[in-house]
């Protein structure tokens, strides 16, 4: 992966309506569209750089972009780039929310909020799931972090993280209120 993402992005409070959190749609867009109504962004933009990406992307239900031109290509993945960075910060009423791909790659999100863009932060931030499979562990400087990437049948919390990756395994979208998110984590750390 030879591209420069942003590393990560605050966004601030949201005063009129409700954040949702959603989890790996794996190219599901129709299956998010009706669940807001009642992808692998990496690998798209990978594509603009090398076309051999863009049969790996297809593969992970990417078929939508076929149909774009090339300019349009370029366009959108250099969006995506710019506007969808590896990591965020959300503020809530009742806490902040990480969002992340895979796992937080450090222990405490202070240090994720100030790395600057490498390709081992990317790759810590879209691949491993160890912490899934770990025992309990805390994220500190952080309320939660919320992640998708490993395809489970039910949402997985370990301390204040959660995977929510459930659509390939239950045909569930993987959508939930942020405030829930954090209401969650902090009755389980609460021990009820």
């Amino acid at each position: 992966m030879s591209m420069r993402l942003t590393p990560h992005r605050f966004i601030a409070a949201n005063p009129v309506g409700v954040d949702w959190v959603c989890g790996d749609l794996h190219g599901e867009f129709d299956a998010l569209q009706a669940a807001l109504s009642g992808a692998h962004e990496l690998m798209f933009i990978a594509g603009a750089e090398d076309n051999r990406n863009r049969y790996k992307h297809r593969g992970m239900g990417g078929d939508w972009a076929a149909s774009l031109d090339e300019a349009s290509y370029k366009n959108l993945a250099t969006q995506c780039r710019y506007q969808l960075p590896l990591t965020m910060t959300l503020e809530c009423e009742n806490g902040q929310l990480e969002l992340v791909h895979a796992q937080s790659p450090f222990d405490d999100w202070r240090t994720v909020q100030e790395c600057s863009f490498s390709e081992r932060f990317a790759i810590e931030c879209t691949w491993p799931w160890n912490r899934a499979q770990g025992k309990d562990q805390t994220i500190t400087g952080i309320s939660a972090v919320v992640s998708g990437h490993i395809g489970t049948v039910e949402i997985i919390q370990r301390g204040n993280q959660v995977w929510i990756d459930v659509l390939a395994r239950t045909g569930q979208v993987p959508l939930m209120p942020a405030h829930r998110v954090l209401e969650r984590v902090a009755q389980v750390q609460r021990g009820g």
